[in-house]
């Protein structure tokens, strides 16, 4: 393997060389085609991933069979086989599906734990991501419980835009394509829902479509 071929994304900021031919000694290459699933619901392996090319998504299933998109991994994005509880046993819950053609690095839990205890930097850098995976988990279940759909899409499109999208100063464009059945999976509700939700925010001036037929939204 590469040395440079997980050196992608904040997991590295601040490391030196040393540190990361210490990482890179450790990891495994691996590619994954869209539609597979690289972890499955009970799954007791103990790996980390490191997302080098592509997008994966990790679902979960409601007890009526519906698929609700945790959260969206794109280049540079780390995951795990036990949702970080690197400390600790215990069953997966969720799927980890592939969006796109991926290539990941992978590492297992005992590598990563003990590169952890010699790279202070690593560990830094693992609390700020963990940080920022937490707060987005709360800020959706606040959204959840004190607004309707139309609100937590609106908050959606607008963490979409400032995640992947154009700044063109009074608006953004949203540079991946996204279906109402996608949008519907983040939000836990059906594609009729949000069908209607964004014909009230186009009414409202919020949102539009350019030529590619990608989202634009209004800054807040």
């Amino acid at each position: 393997m590469e040395a440079k071929n997980c050196i992608i994304g904040p997991l590295y900021k601040n490391l030196n060389d040393k540190d990361i031919s210490l990482i890179l000694s450790k990891g495994i290459q691996k590619n994954y085609k869209k539609g597979e699933t690289i972890v499955y619901p009970g799954e007791t392996s103990s790996r980390i991933f490191i997302l080098k090319k592509g997008q994966v998504k990790i679902t979960q299933l409601s007890r009526e069979g519906k698929k609700f998109i945790l959260e969206i991994v794109r280049p540079g994005g780390i995951f795990s086989s036990e949702g970080f509880g690197l400390f600790h046993k215990g069953d997966f819950k969720d799927f980890v599906e592939v969006d796109k053609n991926s290539e990941v690095c992978e590492i297992t839990k005992d590598d990563f734990v003990l590169l952890l205890k010699e790279i202070p930097s690593l560990s830094l850098n693992l609390i700020d991501i963990l940080a920022e995976k937490l707060n987005l988990a709360d800020n959706k279940l606040r959204d959840i419980a004190l607004l309707d759909v139309k609100s937590r899409l609106k908050h959606e499109l607008i963490h979409i835009a400032r995640t992947i999208g154009f700044d063109k100063g009074e608006f953004y464009v949203i540079r991946e394509k996204f279906t109402h059945e996608q949008l519907g999976e983040m939000l836990g509700t059906s594609r009729e829902t949000i069908t209607k939700s964004m014909s009230e925010l186009k009414k409202e001036g919020f949102v539009s479509y350019d030529d590619l037929n990608r989202i634009i939204i209004k800054h807040k």
